[in-house]
């Protein structure tokens, strides 16, 4: 099975997607295509209940910190509540985050210049900045992960040397490119691939419009999209002949069982090696590339864990979209989770 994924290096993967680009009639109406129900680890090609089988969470409109997921785990119960805004305003400077470092990691197919905004939103919060995107092959072949894994090491050892000692780790990851390789950092750890100095001492992580329960339709119009540089909205609709080729390759792909079994180990990563820290989901119900259900079972997993689940809900943005329509409000919200972040480690140092 390895020759396969080592074989379809980003050289290679592009070009496919640009030859079926050319072919494609954007005005032609796609099939909404169904495969084999397979479910395991991250990867389905149906779309069960994802992640657990507990029962959903009861209500999916709680604003951040104002109520409860279900029953389950020991929530930060903050309103954090923040007049929305759709016009850009500038962040004012604020010392909200000093002697944090935050590590941000993009989603598939970002690149440092798409990340920019929300690193210079950190640095004006005072914080250490440290910017990571996996390649595209680190994501759509997990065998590639570990490379990657490797490199985000060195290259964040590198940085913490020349930066002043942080206080605190926070993640603030994106979409299920940085989710995943995420779970792949942690994996490593576990395995003793790479050294806890890697992962650094977690102290929060925010996760936006992640996690997804991946089938063949969604990494279709993921991968495709982040192929050929464009925004994944939509993509299936402009880009039919596109996403038909893409959902059978992946509808056979992600049945491989060393895809399968590789994938399982990441999302053991999530359920079993995670730190125990406060997170913070921001999502939205308009996302179509990943449903708000899936990231609220999974948010319900982590309570289920004991984790300090908190989450602000949007109805009408799009995927990785929220800071760009509601910028004043984002960055309240993952200020204050920051405060809030203080307050935890100065609980548990009382304990």
């Amino acid at each position: 099975m390895l020759p396969i994924a080592q074989a379809c290096p980003e050289a290679v993967l592009r070009p496919l997607f640009l030859a079926s680009y050319k072919q494609s009639k954007p005005t032609c109406p796609v099939a909404n295509h169904r495969w084999p129900h397979v479910t395991h680890g991250l990867y389905t090609n149906a779309r069960p209940a994802p992640w657990n089988s507990a029962e959903r969470l009861r209500s999916r409109t709680q604003p951040i910190w104002s109520g409860s997921l279900a029953t389950a785990g020991h929530l930060l119960k903050r309103n954090l509540a923040v007049a929305a805004s759709p016009q850009p305003i500038e962040v004012k400077q604020a010392s909200g985050a000093e002697g944090v470092q935050v590590v941000l990691f993009g989603w598939l197919g970002a690149r440092d210049k798409y990340l920019e905004k929300y690193a210079e939103l950190w640095k004006s919060k005072g914080a250490d900045v440290f910017m990571y995107t996996p390649p595209i092959t680190a994501t759509l072949f997990p065998f590639q992960a570990d490379r990657s894994v490797a490199q985000y090491e060195r290259e964040v050892k590198a940085h913490r040397e020349s930066a002043p000692p942080p206080k605190a780790v926070v993640y603030h990851v994106f979409s299920n490119g940085g989710f995943l390789f995420m779970g792949a950092l942690m994996r490593g750890v576990a395995k003793g691939l790479v050294s806890q100095e890697a992962l650094g001492n977690v102290s929060g992580i925010i996760i936006d419009s992640a996690p997804g329960v991946i089938n063949a339709d969604m990494a279709a119009r993921g991968v495709g999209a982040a192929a050929l540089g464009e925004g994944s909205e939509g993509f299936e609709l402009r880009q039919p002949t596109t996403v038909r080729l893409a959902q059978t390759v992946f509808g056979a792909y992600l049945q491989m069982p060393a895809i399968r079994t590789r994938l399982g180990e990441v999302r053991q990563a999530w359920e079993e090696y995670c730190p125990k820290c406060p997170q913070l989901f921001l999502y939205s119900q308009k996302d179509v590339l990943i449903p708000s259900s899936d990231i609220e079972s999974f948010m319900e997993l982590q309570a289920n864990r004991g984790v300090e689940v908190a989450h602000q809900k949007w109805e009408d943005t799009v995927h990785v979209e929220h800071y760009r329509k509601y910028p004043t409000q984002y960055a309240s919200i993952v200020e204050r989770f920051v405060q809030q972040l203080k307050e935890h480690s100065h609980r548990k140092t009382l304990r």
